[in-house]
């Protein structure tokens, strides 16, 4: 509680980012329940088009080295990361393949 009423007393910046981690702890539930939400939405799907699963494709990490803006504002080299996740095909009875 004492970081709190030090950052509220801090002034304007204090209390926007009071507001800025007010909003960040409300949003992970947010999002949480979203995802419940269009999983749902999804398996009601599933089970009314009769959709069958027809393939999984395995995700993948790769990394690399590139040239881009450094924190102190310079050019230089940095480590580039593309993560591609796992996906699962589902074929239904309108014909088309949706890829989860």
């Amino acid at each position: 509680m004492e970081l709190i009423k030090e950052m509220w007393d801090d002034g304007w910046p204090g209390r926007l980012m009071l507001a800025f981690l007010i909003f960040v702890v409300l949003l992970i539930p947010a999002v949480i329940y979203g995802s419940v939400k269009e999983q749902e939405q999804w398996d009601a799907f599933a089970t009314a088009h009769a959709c069958k699963m027809v393939g999984v494709m395995s995700g993948s990490t790769q990394t690399g080295v590139g040239y881009g803006v450094m924190a102190n504002g310079q050019m230089g080299t940095v480590v580039t990361t593309s993560t591609t996740p796992s996906k699962t095909g589902w074929l239904c009875d309108d014909g088309v393949t949706y890829w989860r």
